[in-house]
């Protein structure tokens, strides 16, 4: 996984995104940046935010979170 994407996670919850809908750009993104050591936030910007949400109603806690 690219550098960042824990980061880009917390800055897209932070501006309101619903949990899915940030999944959803994130994993895009995460896709769109592959094989790079960075995530391609500005060149594939049109990619990740066409992003479909995912889901987040199944994710479950890991044990101590």
């Amino acid at each position: 996984m690219p550098n960042g994407a824990g980061d880009l996670f917390s800055a897209l919850i932070a501006a309101g995104l619903p949990v899915g809908a940030a999944l959803g750009h994130l994993q895009a993104l995460i896709e769109a940046s592959a094989g790079a050591g960075h995530l391609d936030i500005v060149g594939s910007s049109e990619r990740w935010k066409r992003g479909a949400a995912i889901d987040g109603s199944s994710l479950t806690r890991t044990k101590g979170a």
